[in-house]
């Protein structure tokens, strides 16, 4: 099985951090080969880090860094001429190097390059907690989601046939392609805008159209896609099996792995909710610039503090309190967004800046550890963790 991960490298815009910059923050590739070395033991195994866009713009200390860790392949000419196949796509989703338009041409990419064997795909955005071959037996045989695109295992390759044959009917049209999907779209349309790839997903996986096997009872590991959703494992479309964590959990490290009830995680996905909780909670801890909330909720949702309806977009299968402020925390949540924003504009090393994955690396994987927030003080519903520190 090879284990894929692609990425854009976005060009350059006037106003904007470098494309490079913002790569460098929104991916924890770096990180990830970190931790890798640490848990990955002696295995042989390497990820296949598929880079497409603004290439030229990693400096070759990091490009070597990469190569040193993981089989690297930049694939710019082939992914743009992808792009030329789904014209309508890429117009309609601000160009080939949009997140969105990306989310869903990637699949095409990585069915190009290692279209004849098993894969599993990962977001940049990924922290593996587990080796890279202890991951391929688990996974061996199996195609699956993690009920999100974050991650997807693909044993059957007609999985990404299925993808491709009704992109291109999205693309010519997206009525024709949502019209047998209206009754479900209309249910989750604030979904389809939050993440129209995912959602894109789950209704194609709902109807049969792309395999998805349920794990066995007793898979090895836990697959969360959303770690601010814990208990909570499945967020776009229901599955039978590993729906949530009995609760109240218990979190450790051992080794450098990390256990919930003793069951390693397969990764960390680090995407911005969760990651605003931990940088929220280190400057609560470094720093008395603000008051101590307590609970430390995600403050960040992509640049705006999150209410009702972002609940909703993100977790629609149980809508709670996940990831709603409370209103006497939403001066706060603004505060910290704000703070984001001044820090990444001042230029503040990625070492010291508590919004970049170097920071959150050094701070939650070599000095501590997630029971800092994986308890029934910090976490923000009460009860879902057994250690009350």
């Amino acid at each position: 099985m090879k284990h894929v991960s692609a990425n854009y490298i976005p060009p350059d815009k006037a106003g904007e951090p470098a494309g490079y910059a913002r790569f460098l923050k929104s991916t924890w590739l770096v990180e990830n080969a970190l931790h890798q070395a640490r848990v990955g033991g002696d295995e042989t195994t390497k990820l296949c880090v598929v880079l497409v866009g603004n290439t030229a713009s990693i400096p070759d200390e990091v490009m070597g860094f990469l190569r040193d860790h993981y089989d690297v392949s930049c694939q710019t000419p082939l992914y743009e001429e992808i792009c030329r196949s789904f014209p309508n796509l890429c117009r309609r989703l601000n160009g080939p190097y949009s997140v969105f338009a990306f989310g869903f041409l990637r699949w095409v990419l990585v069915d190009r390059l290692f279209g004849g064997e098993p894969v599993a795909c990962y977001d940049g955005d990924i922290i593996h907690n587990a080796p890279l071959d202890a991951l391929s037996r688990a996974f061996e045989g199996l195609t699956r989601t993690a009920t999100s695109t974050a991650f997807a295992a693909i044993s059957d390759r007609a999985w990404f046939s299925a993808w491709t044959e009704n992109l291109k009917l999205f693309d010519r049209s997206p009525r024709a392609f949502v019209a047998p999907h209206l009754h479900r779209l209309r249910a989750g349309h604030r979904q389809f805008a939050a993440s129209p790839e995912e959602y894109f997903a789950k209704l194609l996986i709902e109807t049969g159209e792309l395999r998805n096997d349920e794990l066995p009872e007793d898979f090895g590991y836990w697959i969360a896609p959303q770690p601010q959703h814990l208990p909570r494992l499945n967020n776009f479309f229901e599955t039978r099996t590993h729906r949530r964590i009995p609760t109240p959990m218990d979190y450790s490290r051992v080794g450098g792995v990390d256990l919930i009830d003793g069951k390693p995680l397969a990764f960390w996905h680090m995407q911005k909710p969760f990651m605003s909780q931990l940088s929220c909670l280190a400057m609560f801890r470094e720093t008395a610039a603000e008051p101590d909330p307590g609970r430390i909720h995600p403050f960040n949702y992509y640049g705006r503090v999150p209410d009702e309806r972002d609940v909703e977009a993100s977790d629609s299968l149980d809508p709670g309190d996940f990831l709603s402020v409370p209103a006497e925390l939403r001066g706060l949540a603004q505060r910290v967004i704000e703070m984001e924003s001044q820090s990444t504009a001042a230029g503040t090393p990625p070492a010291q800046d508590p919004f970049h994955p170097a920071f959150l690396y050094d701070y939650y994987f070599r000095r501590f550890d997630f029971s800092l927030l994986f308890n029934d003080r910090r976490w923000p519903v009460a009860g879902q963790w057994r250690d009350d520190v």
